[in-house]
């Protein structure tokens, strides 16, 4: 029913299903087929379903550059566009009846992004967030593989700030670090490479 509303409204339109009621269609297979072709370019925006909403969402969201929100009234389906740069719909097929539905994908598929500078700042951070979370993503994976080698790594890049602002802890806690080393070599470089410890040095 949607698919031939955005046909007739002149969009092209690729469905991933799922349209087989003797196969399993779990949420997330198909968040993720919509997610990579938000990706990948080779659609502009992508509309997920399923019973709620919610699962759809939630599994979306886990891919980089994807901005999927679940929205059951019109002005949140135009705003999420304008003011945050949604790429995904999501719809609950049990909460939003057919003719609310093609409403809300008319909506979303018309809207644009703004561009205002507050709206481009705040979208920034949402990209820093992002970023910050994929690069600590891939070091947790490689320190994860060198743990199955049986491998460990040397710290050697000791810093008050390091114990002052709890990452320490948190490195430890987490299994990034196993043990320190009191290496005179490491200690010195430390010293003399910040004014750190010039009050303690002095006393």
């Amino acid at each position: 029913m949607i698919v031939q509303e955005l046909q007739a409204a002149g969009h092209e339109v690729l469905d991933f299903g799922a349209d087989r009621g003797d196969l399993p269609d779990d949420y997330p297979d198909y968040a993720k087929l919509v997610a990579e072709a938000v990706q990948s370019g080779r659609v502009e925006r992508g509309l997920l379903v399923c019973g709620s909403g919610v699962g759809v969402t939630a599994a979306a969201n886990k891919f980089r550059g994807i901005r999927a929100c679940m929205c059951h009234d019109s002005y949140s389906a135009h705003q999420g566009v304008e003011h945050d740069d949604m790429n995904v719909l999501c719809l609950g097929a049990r909460v939003v009846g057919p003719s609310l539905a093609i409403e809300l994908v008319h909506t979303f598929v018309n809207a644009r992004f703004t561009s205002e500078e507050r709206l481009l700042r705040r979208l920034s951070k949402i990209h820093t967030i992002e970023e910050n979370w994929c690069v600590r993503e891939s070091h947790d994976s490689r320190v994860s593989e060198l743990k199955k080698l049986g491998q460990s790594l040397w710290f050697d890049q000791m810093e008050r700030s390091l114990i002052t602002t709890g990452e320490l802890r948190r490195m430890i806690a987490e299994g990034e670090v196993l043990g320190l080393t009191s290496n005179p070599t490491i200690f010195q470089k430390a010293i003399t490479g910040s004014d750190a410890y010039d009050d303690t040095s002095s006393v």
